[in-house]
């Protein structure tokens, strides 16, 4: 066993190498013609060594961005959890309708502890692949409709979410794009009951389901120091020339996701003094999807001498890796909870979401407004 274990070992030292020598194409800069054709060719013969030093580094840089599974999972939860922005749990027995606008964020990270998610964001520029993903949903419009008519207690709602953000929104290096679709239905089992003048009301029980899609695309740079190099002293006809090469990459991560969710759900509440609302719940997702995290490069290598004789062609470094991720994980277990202020028909409230993923932990906040009739 031991020896199967050395042989394999050895062949992926040898496949590795060639495994990124493939993901990276390198075009070595040029001099521009001097007229002299045998110091033209011995510079470009050198130049090209020295590229290929340049293209040595930029492997062992981009080694932590081949395979990113868990970045392409965490993204892919984060933005399922999404789909929830915009919630009508606190006031789901209202009695014609209820219009609301909502905004969230939602996220998924190793651990619910602050100090771990900020080490999480930091790590992905120096491990590359992570479970962590990031989601935001702007604005989402819920309409939702009391369908007592048609069967008692059932209660109907659409929601529709859109958002764009281009890079120098939040960052210069970070831009966001999604879509939110849903239909949801919610069924009062037990109805709610109050106290005289009602001091306290209990809201009654819940159960809720629906489909829900989203769409996101999360795009951001990443900047990675590669040392110059130099093609040392060439000497021709009593000159020297020394030319070294110079080259300021920038990843470009871009990470993203659709997926279908169906969720279900059983939530209650309570009412106090007519103007605070509490909710609590739980549930689970069933998602299903896909989700990408792709890295590209597009660099110029720049070739500077320093005598300032020749002049120089620019050359080029590019990379283009891909992860195609299952989407979101199947079975998504959850806790719910919100707090609400009553202000007559005008509902503020803010909702809380946890989710207990297999890789860590995803959570959605958010703010709502609205008027419930």
């Amino acid at each position: 066993m031991r020896k199967k274990n050395i042989v394999f070992t050895g062949l992926m030292l040898f496949i590795l190498p060639l495994m990124l020598m493939a993901q990276v194409t390198i075009q070595a800069p040029t001099v521009v013609p001097t007229g002299n054709d045998f110091l033209d060719n011995l510079i470009n013969a050198e130049l090209v060594t020295a590229t290929n030093g340049l293209k040595t580094e930029i492997n062992t840089q981009i080694l932590p961005y081949i395979g990113q599974d868990d970045l392409a999972l965490g993204f892919a939860n984060a933005g399922a959890t999404s789909t929830h922005i915009g919630t009508q749990r606190n006031y789901n027995d209202y009695k014609i309708f209820a219009l609301t606008f909502g905004t969230g964020f939602a996220f998924s990270a190793p651990s619910s502890d602050v100090a771990v998610i900020g080490e999480a964001i930091s790590d992905i520029e120096t491990e590359g692949d992570i479970y962590f993903g990031a989601a935001t949903q702007p604005i989402t419009a819920t309409l939702g409709i009391n369908l007592d008519h048609f069967v008692e207690n059932l209660y109907g709602a659409v929601k529709f979410g859109y958002a764009d953000l281009p890079a120098g929104t939040i960052s210069d290096d970070f831009s966001f794009r999604s879509l939110s679709l849903g239909a949801f239905v919610n069924y009062q089992f037990l109805e709610g009951r109050q106290l005289p003048l009602g001091f306290l009301r209990w809201r009654g029980l819940s159960f809720g389901s629906g489909v829900l899609y989203q769409r996101n695309e999360s795009e951001f740079k990443i900047d990675f120091p590669v040392d110059p190099v130099s093609t040392g002293d060439i000497v021709v006809d009593t000159k020297t020339y020394n030319t070294e090469i110079n080259i300021t990459p920038t990843l470009t991560l871009g990470a993203s996701s659709n997926s279908w969710t169906i969720p279900l759900e059983a939530s209650t509440g309570v009412r106090l003094l007519w103007l605070i609302d509490l909710n609590v719940g739980a549930g689970v997702d069933m998602a299903f999807g896909s989700s990408n995290v792709d890295v590209n490069l597009n660099s110029p290598i720049v070739a500077t001498e320093s005598t300032r004789q020749l002049e120089f062609n620019d050359g080029s470094a590019d990379i283009d890796l891909g992860t195609k991720g299952d989407g979101p994980q199947l079975i998504r277990p959850r806790i719910t909870a919100g707090l609400g202020l009553n202000l007559g028909p005008v509902k503020l409230d803010i909702p809380l979401m946890y989710y207990f993923d297999s890789k860590g932990n995803s959570a959605m906040i958010g703010i709502n407004i609205g008027i419930v009739w």
